[in-house]
């Protein structure tokens, strides 16, 4: 777990997403992240990475973000964090390529993803299908991912 914030600074490229271990495991140094969200679309994308992943010999990853509100101090969110890695572990169980995981304690989801994921990461992002006239959550992410530098697939749930 890692705690992102205004004056504890993660620099991108710093962390499990940047390592050599896909190499190790005979994957290419592509590496693709899915952030994670609800727990629907969540598992509908990293099943799609999965299938990505195997046909691009790439890694896989999934990061999510787990939000604590100004009221708490950033190191001791409202609900556990060993809640949030549980999950994540069970989503990630039953895909047929390994993914790693990471767990970020942060005020904002963009934010924490723009300085921990190296620069022109690869992300899919999943997201419900929407109404003509307004975004989703997930699009706005997609969005903004895309204009901090990162390669975004978007895939509609």
């Amino acid at each position: 777990m890692r705690v992102i914030s205004e004056w504890n600074r993660v620099a991108p490229g710093v962390g499990s997403l940047s390592d050599d271990s896909n190499a190790a495991s005979g994957r290419g140094p592509l590496q693709i992240v899915v952030p994670g969200s609800s727990l629907k679309l969540t598992r509908a994308a990293v099943d799609v990475v999965a299938d990505l992943a195997t046909s691009l010999q790439a890694g896989a990853a999934l990061v999510a973000v787990q939000i604590v509100p100004y009221t708490l101090p950033l190191d001791r969110p409202p609900v556990c964090s060993q809640f949030y890695r549980r999950r994540l572990e069970e989503l990630v169980s039953s895909s047929p390529v390994p993914v790693k995981t990471e767990l970020l304690l942060a005020r904002d989801q963009e934010l924490a993803l723009q300085r921990f994921l190296p620069t022109a990461s690869f992300i899919l992002v999943a997201a419900r299908k929407r109404r003509w006239w307004r975004k989703s959550e997930g699009e706005k992410l997609a969005s903004a991912l895309e204009r901090a530098g990162h390669r975004v697939a978007l895939v509609m749930i």
